[in-house]
């Protein structure tokens, strides 16, 4: 199993999948450097316009990577479930903004926004 990281470019495509218990979902990795294990993470997506596709925030606990960063192997986004979001069939191949923050218990953070496209795995709902 190949547990890389390869970083996103511009408009790269991310994978939109089905979740184990139901949903769509993008499942994207936090490597940072500059803050503590422990902390908050939040993750969101939004089409360029500013339209709501998802977020989650929770409490995280950070591994160590070999580089000495820090690691979050899936930052689980639900797509398609925040209000005013367009059906999941709507946004396959649509330019969104993924923004990922995170901050320790000293209340130092770490912040990237990217511009990527969605694209559905499998059938969407």
């Amino acid at each position: 199993m190949d547990t890389s990281v390869v970083p996103f470019t511009d408009s790269a495509p991310i994978s939109v999948v089905n979740g184990f218990q139901g949903g769509m979902w993008v499942m994207p990795t936090l490597v940072a450097t500059g803050i503590g294990p422990a902390g908050h993470v939040t993750g969101t997506i939004e089409l360029l316009d500013g339209t709501p596709v998802g977020s989650n925030a929770f409490d995280v606990r950070l591994e160590p990577d070999p580089s000495g960063a820090w690691l979050l192997r899936r930052l689980p986004i639900p797509v398609g479930a925040a209000q005013g979001s367009p059906p999941v069939r709507q946004i396959d191949d649509v330019p969104a903004r993924l923004t990922i923050t995170c901050a320790d218990t000293c209340e130092n953070s770490a912040s990237y926004v990217q511009t990527l496209r969605l694209h559905i795995e499998g059938v969407p709902p």
